[in-house]
């Protein structure tokens, strides 16, 4: 399924038809939109065609291998901007603290809050 997604998703931005890819790979129309719909169980092969004529490359690795290349996605994730205005440079330390306290089971603690102190100009006349 996450193949067949992946596939797809390249697919759409690379703003290629069913019809188009089908004629490159060399399958039936039909076959491709059942294989990036998950809807088949496609061979080996055919997985390649698609692929290459997407600019992936289909490649087996070890699963001790694999595990090391999933890493958790909030430490793939970029920090928006409003997250960045949010927590400014203290969001690398929530961020760190976050995953070191997650890897060991205990609940994340949360994010601190900053206030803002305003001066009135009325005390300090």
């Amino acid at each position: 399924m996450e193949l067949a997604t992946t596939l797809e998703d390249a697919r759409l931005a690379q703003q290629v038809t069913f019809e188009e890819l089908a004629a490159a790979a060399g399958l039936s129309r039909l076959a491709t939109r059942r294989v990036l719909r998950a809807e088949s169980a496609p061979r080996v092969t055919t997985l390649m065609a698609i692929a290459d004529k997407l600019g992936l490359e289909l490649v087996l690795v070890p699963r001790q291998v694999a595990a090391g290349l999933a890493a958790p996605a909030s430490s793939q994730r970029p920090l928006s901007r409003v997250e960045q205005l949010k927590f400014g440079t203290d969001a690398l330390a929530r961020d760190a603290a976050a995953d070191a306290t997650a890897a060991v089971g205990a609940p994340a603690a949360p994010a601190p809050r900053r206030t803002r102190v305003s001066r009135s100009r009325k005390g300090a006349r």
